[in-house]
């Protein structure tokens, strides 16, 4: 991709957040709310104008009619029609936005100088080609299937095509109008609605200055940024949960059912992007039930509850129906034992927890998540959270405070107990920003003559700690902005990408891959089927005696090639594809080679990729 592709991207990632931006401020119109500040406003168009792109993309796929020049027409159109509202607001906000900044100190306009650095690298890692493993598996792989199709649908022997989609709808956009460069713009847009989503409710409960360092302790997070770079989810599943906390206690405060509808349309935004965004619906009923039972206003809080509920199912609850209809399983393959064994019994993912799963693991977590963060899938979140954590030691913790840290402490049970990874637990971190901030900027107020400048000095450090990861992570991706060569970029940094333009020379887009052990699908141009998946489903493994039995079996399902790779690095011998499948030993005899017919040996690093043709 050349400069001016990149430019391309750019234009028109700023060109689908205009539409998406333009209707989320004419749905806030509506809804005739209490806005605090400009930020305010933006943020909450912004995390709906997400939603309305995606959900646009679902039902215009699931009508067939996944076409670039409708949703380019689509675009263009809503863009017309709701543009008003947006010039308007940002004709009153620029003046509020330009005191905002020139009230803040030199010391916050340096941190927030550093910060703007860090967002053009992680914004060049979000131009840079797809990397990643998730993203190559299945965050951009599906929306590929989608964009080839021209439709919506439930892809064959996909372990993930049915769970919630959300962010994968906009992946699916990207796909379809540039490529992966501007599906990752999405997630980055996302991350930064994110950070302003904590600045906006941090001034509102708080004040200006706690405000600017909350938003910069969550961007300067390293896993944070990096991750807005990929084509991932999490930082989106982050903003929605904390946008459903903010908008109820917002409620709370002013009893506008507006900000009810809104708590509850971002949680269904949440369980829509996520399955462990189902984490957010115990926490929020439970922290509005102790609302009511503490308020004099139970009647408003009670109507309010019902308002956000049927707004979460609005926003919501058509991926969970969709996997019941097709898998009858909402949460397919979780939980087959309630669903009429529709599922698998084994769990799909590693059961890492830390230290340990007990008690004293879970106390432990906060060291254990700052400096052994291989234990919870390897990103760092650096260590200004255990330097700010103490200091909530030293303030009061009145509401909301003490609220957040409710929040955060349900959250953190739930989450250690499902699925500990530090991705995953972003929506904790956010949840703990404004209360950081908080004690940061009280704790300094107490502070006098050396000892403030000592405690000063430590804060400048560890936020420029934090900052470093990004010249160092995104230095090549940096680079590729000025000199750009992506086919170099990808044949050092991924692997799968030098096997899949190979193979597809060969291959026609009318052929089919079953891939064993090779989980990267998407710089394939040939529909791509994992055999784990596959196995999963059919237990064709099993089913059959011999390879004539598998090779008919496969065909008559389509299947034209099997692709085995040797992530171990063989000793260059050819690689059986019946070992490899599953099959025992036995099966995986000489008279396989009657069925299958080595096509291709290549390496790509120091993987080695084996391509059969099926006879």
């Amino acid at each position: 991709m050349g400069d001016s592709e990149a430019m391309m991207s750019l234009m028109y990632w700023i060109l689908c957040l205009f539409a998406g931006v333009s209707a989320g401020v004419w749905m806030i119109d509506r809804l005739k709310i209490e806005i605090n500040s400009g930020a305010e406003k933006i943020v909450l168009a912004m995390a709906l104008g997400h939603g309305l792109l995606a959900y646009s993309i679902f039902i215009f796929g699931s009508l067939g009619l996944l076409k670039r020049p409708i949703m380019v027409t689509f675009i263009v159109v809503v863009s017309l029609i709701f543009n008003r509202s947006l010039i308007l607001f940002f004709r009153n906000w620029m003046g509020d936005a330009i005191k905002d900044v020139s009230a803040l100190g030199l010391f916050q306009k340096i941190l927030i100088s550093i910060a703007v650095i860090v967002a053009l690298f992680s914004l060049a890692g979000a131009l840079a080609p797809a990397v990643g493993q998730d993203e190559l598996c299945y965050h951009l792989m599906q929306p590929k299937n989608y964009v080839r199709a021209g439709a919506i649908y439930e892809v064959p022997f996909s372990l993930n095509s049915l769970w919630p989609y959300l962010m994968e709808m906009l992946f699916t956009l990207g796909v379809l109008l540039r490529g992966a460069e501007l599906a990752k713009l999405f997630h980055f847009s996302i991350t930064l609605t994110a950070v302003l989503a904590v600045y906006s409710f941090t001034k509102r409960f708080f004040d200006i200055k706690k405000a600017v360092y909350a938003a910069l302790i969550f961007w300067l997070t390293p896993a944070v940024y990096i991750q807005a770079s990929f084509a991932y989810i999490d930082n989106a599943l982050a903003a929605f949960i904390f946008l459903a906390i903010y908008a109820w206690l917002v409620y709370r405060e002013n009893k506008q059912f507006g900000w009810a509808v809104l708590a509850g349309t971002f949680a269904g935004l949440a369980i829509s992007t996520k399955l462990t965004g189902l984490i957010i619906l115990p926490v929020l009923l439970v922290i509005a039930f102790w609302d009511t039972a503490k308020s004099q206003a139970k009647i408003v809080l009670i109507k309010g509850m019902v308002v956000a509920a049927l707004a979460t199912f609005v926003a919501g609850s058509i991926w969970y129906f969709r996997a019941w209809y097709l898998r009858g399983n909402p949460v397919f393959p979780f939980f087959p034992q309630f669903f009429a064994g529709h599922g698998w019994q084994d769990s799909t993912y590693v059961n890492a927890h830390g230290r340990s799963a007990d008690l004293g693991g879970f106390l432990l977590f906060p060291w254990d998540l700052a400096m052994h963060p291989e234990w919870f899938g390897g990103e760092h979140i650096g260590v200004i959270y255990l330097m700010l954590v103490p200091l909530l030691l030293m303030v009061k913790l009145k509401r909301p405070v003490s609220t957040l840290l409710f929040y955060v402490l349900a959250y953190s049970v739930l989450w250690y107990r499902l699925d500990p990874n530090v991705r995953f637990f972003f929506p904790g971190l956010l949840l703990l920003c404004p209360v950081l901030a908080h004690a940061l900027v009280e704790t300094q107020i107490f502070l006098t003559g050396s000892a403030r400048l000592v405690y000063g000095g430590l804060i400048a450090a560890a936020f420029l700690i934090q900052a470093v990861f990004a010249p160092y992570h995104f230095w090549e991706e940096g680079k590729l902005l000025f000199h750009r060569n992506p086919a170099q970029y990808l044949k050092a940094h991924e692997r799968s990408y030098f096997a899949a333009t190979s193979i597809n020379k060969i291959l026609s887009k009318n052929d089919k891959i079953l891939s064993a052990n090779e989980l990267r699908g998407y710089y394939f141009d040939s529909p791509f089927v994992l055999d784990g998946d596959f196995t999963r489903f059919t237990h064709y493994d099993e089913k059959f005696s011999d390879a004539g039995e598998v090779r008919d079996y496969l065909k008559s399902l389509g299947f034209t090639h099997i692709l085995t790779t040797d992530l171990t690095e063989g000793k260059g011998e050819p690689l059986s594809p019946l070992r490899i499948l599953s099959l025992t030993e036995n099966k995986a005899s000489v008279a396989g080679k009657e069925f299958f017919k080595e096509q291709l040996i290549l390496r790509s690093g120091k993987t080695r990729y084996a391509l059969y043709r099926i006879l």
